[in-house]
C-alpha cells in the first residue's frame, strides 16, 4: 500500500509540475476552439449498454435522426448560455473508441452548425437500436443500446370483480385517505397500513391498484426487501398489462441498486489485477487561408496560417477507481508579414482521479465547469467526496482563465464549496454553493446559487440561479425544460436571464486607458471602481421554445422561436452608455432527413427569419453530409439570406457556398474545404459587392 501512495504521488507530482511548466510557457493564443465533450464512458444498464456522453458546459437536447435504428446516429443540441468571444472557426471534436461486441461504436465527433446549434454524430460498425434521452443535468445525452427483440402486445388481465356494495364504499374511502397520505402528506408508514386495509378485504375493483402503491408506499418508506416481494407477488397475479409494465421497471429498479456499482464494458482490468492506460484522441494540422475583395480593388490576403492542434486522453480504469489525464492544445503559425505573429492556446490540462471505493474524486489543473460556482475556464482544483448515497461534497479552488490564450495567472482566484443532494423521491435532485473570487484585494465576485432537477424519462427540467450578495445583483436566472410526447414530438424550452458579461469587478476594465484593476486603482477609488463594474454590464434576457417531430423513422421536422434583448449601461468613468436593444426576434424551421441522398446521407433544409433592432433579414439554408464509398464523405453547404436595414432602408443580399471533403485511410483523415461569403448591398448611390474565399487543407490523425 506504501509503494502505491508512493507511485501515486510521484505521479501528480509530474502531472502538476507538467501543467504548471505548460501554463506558464503558454503564449496567447488566436486558434480554433475544440468541442465540448468532456468524456465517454460506455456503462452497463438493465436497458442494454449505455453511452454517456458528458459536456463542459449545458446543452439542451434537441431530437435525434434516425429514429430508432442506423449505423450513424446523428443527435442535435442547442448550447445554452453566453456565447464564446476567442473563437475564429469552431474545431470539429472527434474522440474515437474502440468497439467492443456488446458497444459496437467506433467515433464520437461533435461539430457547430451555427450560432447556438450543435450536431452529435455516433458512428457503429454495425446497425444498432438506440433510445436517446438527455441528462437530467443537461449537461450530457446518454444513448441506450436495446436488443433486436420483437415487440410484444400486452394484453390487459380481466378487471378485478366487483365486491358488494358495503365492501366497495369501504375501500375507496380508504383509497381515497391513502392517496391523501401517500402523495400530500407523504406519511409513506401509515400509508402502508391503509392500503393493507382494503387487501385485507374481500376481493374488490381496486385491489389490484392497492397492491402496486403497497409496493410503492414501502420502497418510498426505504423497505425495499418488503418493495421487492410486493411487486413479484403483484405480477405472479397480474403478469400482463400496461400497470404490470410499470411494476416489472420499479422491481428492476430495485434489483439493481441493490447490485454492486455499473461496471464499465470497456474495460482496464487484465487478469492478475494489472491495468494498464488506455490513450486515444487526435492530432491534427492544417494550412488556412481567407481573402476579401471589395467591389474592383485588388483581392487582399486576409489570413494565412499553419494551425497545429491536440486532443490526447489518457485512460486507467480498474474495479475500484479511474484515472484520467487530458490535453486539449493547439498552435497557430502566422504565415502574414504583418499580421499578429504565432500563438498558442491550452483549452485544457489537467489530471483526475476517482476512487469508487472510498467515494472520492479530484481534478488539477486547467479544466471548463459551469457548475459548483465555477464559471467557466480555470486553473486549478476541484476536490469531490461522498458524504452518503445521496449527499457529494466539492472544494473548488484556482484561478480564473478568460481566454484558453492567456498563459497561468493568479492575480485573480477564487474559491468556493458545493453540494449535490439526492436523488430524493426518484426525480428530484438539488444542488447548492457558494464561492468568493478576488482581484488584488479587490472582491471580483462573491456569490451563491444553485440548481434544481426533476428527471422522469419524459419530462425532466433544470432550474438554475447565481446570485450575487456582494453586488446584491442576480447573476444567472436559467430554465430548461424537455418534454417527450406520446408519438415521440419533443418540446423543449428555454428562460434564460443572464449579466452580459457576467458580472464581476474587472468589467470596470472596460473602456478604460489601463488593462488591469491594480493599474485601475491609481485612477479611482475602490467603491468607483465598483460603480464601474456594475455600469459596464447589461442583462440579456431570451425565451426559446421549440419542438422536434419525427415524421418517419429518418425524417425530422423542427422549429424554435427565440425573443431576447439586451438592457442598456451607464455612462461612467469616460465610457459612453450603451442603449439598450428592443425585443429581436429569431424564427428556424428546418427538415432533416437520413438516407434521402443515398444509403448514409444526412441532409437538412431550413428557413430562418429574423427581426433584430436594426435589421430583418430572412434566409435559406441546405446541408448535407454524403458517403461515397467506404473512404469518402462530402459535407455541402449553401445559405442564401437577404437582409433589410431599418433606419436607411438598405438592403443586401449574401451567398455562401462551401465544399468540405474527406477521405479516411485508416486512422488518418485528409480533410479539404473551400468556401465563400459573396455579398451585395445596395447604397444610396451606389452598389457594394463584396466577396470573400476561405479555405483549409490538411490531415487529422486519430488515435
Amino acid at each position: 500500500m506504501k509503494a502505491l501512495r508512493n507511485r501515486y504521488g510521484r505521479l501528480a507530482g509530474h502531472l502538476l509540475a507538467l501543467i504548471l511548466s505548460v501554463m506558464a510557457s503558454s503564449p496567447p493564443l488566436m486558434a480554433q476552439e475544440y468541442g465540448i465533450i468532456d468524456d465517454v464512458n460506455i456503462m452497463s444498464s438493465p436497458q442494454g449498454p449505455q453511452i454517456r456522453i458528458s459536456f463542459t458546459k449545458p446543452a439542451q437536447y434537441i431530437g435525434h435522426t434516425p429514429e430508432e435504428e442506423s449505423r450513424q446516429l446523428f443527435i442535435d443540441l442547442r448550447l445554452v448560455g453566453a456565447a464564446p468571444t476567442d473563437v475564429l472557426v469552431p474545431q470539429q471534436q472527434q474522440l474515437r473508441i474502440r468497439p467492443t461486441a456488446e458497444a459496437p461504436l467506433t467515433a464520437v465527433s461533435y461539430r457547430e452548425e451555427g450560432r447556438d446549434r450543435a450536431r452529435l454524430e455516433l458512428s457503429f460498425n454495425r446497425a444498432v437500436r438506440y433510445q436517446v434521452s438527455g441528462n437530467s443535468d443537461f449537461r450530457g445525452i446518454t444513448v441506450t443500446l436495446i436488443g433486436e427483440k420483437e415487440p410484444q402486445t400486452l394484453i390487459e388481465s380481466p378487471p378485478e370483480p366487483l365486491a358488494s356494495p358495503a365492501v366497495e364504499k369501504r375501500v375507496a374511502a380508504l383509497m381515497e385517505e391513502a392517496r391523501k397520505t401517500l402523495v400530500d402528506d407523504r406519511n409513506f408508514a401509515k400509508a402502508v397500513t391503509l392500503y393493507q386495509q382494503v387487501l385485507d378485504q374481500p376481493a374488490n375493483s381496486r385491489s389490484r391498484e392497492a397492491l402496486e402503491l403497497l409496493g410503492l408506499a414501502r420502497e418510498r418508506l426505504g423497505q425495499r426487501a418488503q418493495a421487492k416481494a410486493v411487486y413479484e407477488q403483484y405480477l405472479r397475479r397480474y403478469p400482463t398489462g400496461e400497470a404490470s409494465e410499470r411494476v416489472r421497471q420499479r422491481l428492476m429498479s430495485l434489483i439493481t441498486a441493490a447490485l454492486p456499482e455499473q461496471e464499465k464494458l470497456r474495460e482496464g482490468k487484465k487478469a492478475g489485477g494489472k491495468a494498464d492506460w488506455d490513450i486515444y484522441g487526435s492530432f491534427s494540422q492544417f494550412y488556412l487561408r481567407d481573402t476579401l475583395r471589395v467591389d474592383d480593388t485588388p483581392t487582399e490576403t486576409t489570413a494565412s496560417a499553419f494551425s497545429t492542434d491536440l486532443d490526447l486522453i489518457a485512460l486507467r480504469r480498474s474495479s475500484d477507481s479511474d484515472t484520467r489525464v487530458r490535453v486539449t492544445a493547439g498552435h497557430y503559425h502566422d504565415l502574414m508579414a504583418d499580421g499578429d505573429g504565432d500563438d498558442a492556446r491550452v483549452s485544457a490540462l489537467y489530471a483526475e482521479h476517482h476512487d469508487r471505493e472510498i467515494g472520492w474524486w479530484a481534478r488539477a489543473g486547467r479544466q471548463s465547469s459551469n457548475r459548483d460556482g465555477a464559471l467557466g475556464r480555470f486553473d486549478g482544483l476541484k476536490l469531490g467526496y461522498a458524504l452518503s448515497k445521496r449527499i457529494e461534497a466539492t472544494i473548488v479552488a484556482g484561478f480564473p482563465v478568460e481566454s484558453s490564450r492567456d498563459s497561468f495567472n493568479n492575480s485573480t482566484s477564487f474559491t468556493g464549496v458545493a453540494f449535490d443532494l439526492g436523488p430524493f423521491a426518484d426525480n428530484w435532485e438539488f444542488s447548492l454553493y457558494g464561492i468568493e473570487q478576488e482581484v488584488e484585494t479587490l472582491i471580483d465576485r462573491r456569490a451563491v446559487g444553485g440548481e434544481l432537477r426533476y428527471f422522469r424519462p419524459d419530462f425532466m427540467v433544470l432550474g438554475l440561479a447565481d446570485y450575487d450578495t456582494f453586488y446584491e445583483e442576480l447573476n444567472i436566472a436559467m430554465l430548461l425544460a424537455n418534454w417527450t410526447l406520446k408519438d415521440e414530438t419533443t418540446v423543449n424550452a428555454t428562460i434564460d436571464v443572464r449579466k452580459t458579461p457576467t458580472l464581476t469587478t474587472h468589467n470596470a476594465l472596460q473602456g478604460q486607458t489601463v488593462e488591469d484593476i491594480e493599474a485601475l486603482r491609481q485612477l479611482y477609488s475602490d467603491d468607483t471602481i465598483y460603480q464601474l463594474a456594475s455600469d459596464r454590464t447589461a442583462e440579456t434576457r431570451t425565451v426559446t421554445l421549440g419542438a422536434s417531430r419525427p415524421v418517419s423513422q429518418r425524417l425530422r421536422l423542427a422549429g424554435d422561436l427565440t425573443v431576447m434583448n439586451t438592457t442598456a449601461t451607464e455612462a461612467s468613468g469616460g465610457v459612453e452608455a450603451l442603449p439598450a436593444t428592443d425585443d429581436e426576434y429569431f424564427l428556424n424551421l428546418q427538415m432533416i432527413g437520413t438516407g434521402i441522398l443515398n444509403g448514409d446521407d444526412i441532409s437538412s433544409l431550413g428557413l430562418r427569419f429574423s427581426d433584430g433592432t436594426t435589421a430583418k433579414s430572412a434566409g435559406i439554408y441546405a446541408s448535407s453530409r454524403l458517403q461515397a464509398g467506404k473512404n469518402w464523405r462530402f459535407y455541402p453547404r449553401l445559405r442564401v439570406d437577404y437582409r433589410t436595414w431599418k433606419t436607411t432602408g438598405q438592403t443586401q443580399w449574401s451567398f455562401g457556398p462551401v465544399l468540405r471533403a474527406e477521405y479516411a485511410w485508416d486512422k488518418v483523415h485528409f480533410e479539404a474545404e473551400l468556401g465563400g461569403d459573396w455579398t451585395n448591398r445596395e447604397l444610396p448611390d451606389d452598389t457594394e459587392r463584396t466577396t470573400g474565399t476561405y479555405g483549409s487543407i490538411g490531415y487529422r490523425f486519430e488515435f
